[in-house]
């Protein structure tokens, strides 16, 4: 698939993403071996993520078989789809970025960044043709763990719609921030290795910057809920929040307006000035995204959600709320608290405010006095109500809210039950795609295509 035999400068036409435009990015990505190397890789790490997780469902829906009350644990988005693409979290994060900054930093290497800069294509345009090839490649890198739902839905296994799309989403919108930083990384740097560096120690510090926030309530808590970590953690649960998909959205176009700016010859007030009106804009995209509160719950389940009846009549209670929580960080009861109570009341009730006050350490802790108890503080127009308890479960504590509003869930139906999808599935043919056939497939691909 050569390219047309004329002079690079005439390929370079000022209209928008050219055929000879994309074909000539796409010939670059193509010959290099990093993709190749990406996409084996990422067959062989699919393969054994997916036979690990088949393995151990069908262990656990034997026991659930033959005792029904266990089969509504057996959730296939935990058991096999979040493990399955968790081999795609490694892959975007350490290996793509690699293939993104090769795509940017090429001509820079080559010396022909001056000649592109002096020809009649703008350099957003070049810029576009080689995130549309990164978007083909992720695509491609996505296509990987995809066919793993192909073998799972083959052998009989549930695939929920709203659960799959927000996986395979926020995948997706993790590449193109991948490839955004990869991009900035490439232009600020004049070496392909530092841009590496670089990129690596933002998704790297992302996923420093979240575990440490795992054991903290105070600020870095907070900062570790808006990495790209805790981001890609919501929609594998299928939560998905209206400031995420734009939040990263605006990050990575961020990232490339920068990139772009410092590829041109530019001043250096200029690249500054510019470089702050993109992250202003990001910013503010963010925030008025994110003060809109929008949620979707995509999880079968409804894991995110009190039942409807009790939603509705929470959405009512519009005086501010307060959970004065005397609980340590390390205690188990705090993050019992905080995924069946606090989460869900936070979707909707916006005014909930959480005080949480107990700190040095577990052990120290629990000496304190009224360790482990909740307080409740609803301020009604006529003065606040107090409640307290001792339950982290919601059973317990939306009662008490109710009785502080004076209000009641409207009677209904209940929410009908998760019956839970358990399978003893086999996934040796699924393996002999994953570490014979799809290698086999990429091995003759960079043999025809790897040599331009």
């Amino acid at each position: 698939m050569p390219l047309p035999n004329r002079p690079w400068p005439d390929l370079l036409r000022p209209d928008l993403l050219h055929p000879d435009l994309v074909h000539k990015e796409l010939a670059g990505l193509l010959s290099g071996r990093a993709f190749w190397v990406l996409l084996l890789i990422q067959a062989l790490l699919t393969g054994l993520s997916y036979a690990q997780a088949v393995g151990l469902y069908a262990e656990a829906s034997r026991t659930a078989l033959q005792t029904p009350a266990m089969a509504v644990g057996m959730a296939p988005l935990e058991g096999v789809l979040v493990p399955s693409f968790g081999s795609l979290y490694l892959g975007l994060t350490l290996l793509f970025p690699f293939v993104a900054i090769r795509q940017v930093s090429r001509e820079r290497d080559e010396g022909m960044l001056p000649l592109l800069l002096q020809t009649r294509v703008p350099l957003w345009a070049w810029l576009g043709a080689k995130l549309l090839v990164l978007g083909l490649a992720a695509l491609l890198v996505l296509a990987v763990p995809l066919s793993a739902l192909a073998f799972w839905g083959a052998a009989g296994g549930h695939l929920a719609a709203g659960e799959t799309a927000s996986l395979i989403l926020g995948y997706a919108l993790y590449a193109f921030l991948i490839a955004g930083i990869a991009c900035l990384a490439a232009a600020l740097m004049d070496s392909a290795a530092g841009a590496a560096i670089l990129t690596l120690s933002v998704t790297l510090g992302a996923w420093a910057l979240d575990f440490a926030a795992a054991g903290d309530r105070g600020w870095v808590h907070s900062l570790g809920g808006l990495s790209i970590t805790a981001v890609l953690r919501r929609f594998e649960s299928a939560l998905v929040t209206l400031a995420d998909p734009v939040g990263l959205m605006a990050a990575g176009l961020a990232a490339v307006a920068i990139a772009g700016l410092w590829l041109q010859p530019l001043r250096w007030k200029a690249r500054t000035r510019g470089a702050l009106a993109a992250i202003l804009v990001a910013l503010g995209m963010g925030l008025l995204a994110g003060a809109t509160g929008l949620s979707w719950d995509a999880s079968e389940n409804r894991r995110h959600s009190f039942p409807p009846a009790e939603t509705a009549a929470l959405s009512d209670i519009h005086a501010p709320l307060r959970f004065t929580v005397h609980l340590a960080p390390e205690d188990p009861r705090l993050a019992d608290l905080e995924r069946n109570v606090l989460d869900k009341l936070s979707r909707v009730m916006p005014s909930l405010d959480i005080r949480t006050l107990g700190t040095g350490g577990l052990f120290a802790a629990q000496d304190a006095d009224g360790y482990g108890s909740i307080e409740l503080d609803l301020a009604l127009p006529d003065g606040t109500r107090h409640a307290q308890t001792r339950s982290t479960s919601p059973r317990e504590i939306l009662p008490l809210i109710f009785d502080l509003a004076g209000t009641a869930p409207a009677a209904g139906a209940p929410a009908p039950d998760y019956p839970g999808y358990p399978l003893v599935a086999d996934a040796r043919a699924a393996s002999l795609w994953f570490f014979l056939g799809l290698p086999t497939l990429i091995g003759l691909g960079w043999w025809r295509w790897g040599r331009f």
